[in-house]
């Protein structure tokens, strides 16, 4: 039976330390630094982050290197535009070295993989025979070059290369269900 003393649920609540309090009262009592913004005074357009899927805007890396040119840190500038520290230093050191911040080319290099190089392997094995199987690609692959590939990795550079499979009208159906 519970104790009508006790509470049923207790909540912690962690407090940060007196050094860190001390820390924060004094930054908060110092008028605005030109290097460090309120967070309040943000103009970017991201709330909540962008995704990480697509590089930043161009119009942000502009407004970056801006910041930048007026005097900012690259910290300071990355803090008022609403990205990491280390983005801010990232992309300083690059407006240092090429004097602007683009975006890196990102994914897979085109016609790289180890199947590459054997593309004309591939093509001259389909042109002989039409009706070669993806397992028999894979075998004659390996007997050639040693290289061991999984049947589905050479599917997907034969359909990046165009060529696809197309059932003949005149073939007979895969199964017959019995009646």
């Amino acid at each position: 039976m519970p104790n009508a003393n006790v509470p049923a649920k207790i909540n912690f609540i962690i407090f940060p330390s007196k050094h860190a309090l001390e820390n924060i009262k004094a930054f908060l009592a110092k008028p605005e630094s030109p290097g460090f913004p309120k967070l309040s005074d943000c103009d970017s357009p991201c709330l909540g982050g962008w995704i990480m899927s697509a590089p930043l805007p161009s119009a942000l890396r502009a407004r970056f290197q801006r910041y930048i040119e007026e005097g900012l840190s690259g910290r300071a500038a990355a803090l008022r535009l609403k990205l990491s520290p280390a983005t801010g230093a990232r992309w300083r050191y690059q407006i240092q070295r090429t004097g602007r911040a683009t975006p890196a080319v990102q994914g897979r290099p085109k016609g790289s993989g180890k199947l590459a190089p054997h593309v004309g392997f591939f093509e001259e094995l389909i042109a002989q025979d039409p009706d070669i199987t993806l397992f028999e690609l894979r075998d004659a692959l390996a007997e050639a070059t040693g290289l061991q590939v999984q049947h589905s990795a050479i599917g997907h550079l034969l359909k990046r290369l165009g060529f696809t499979h197309k059932k003949s009208r005149w073939s007979p159906p895969n199964a017959v269900a019995p009646m």
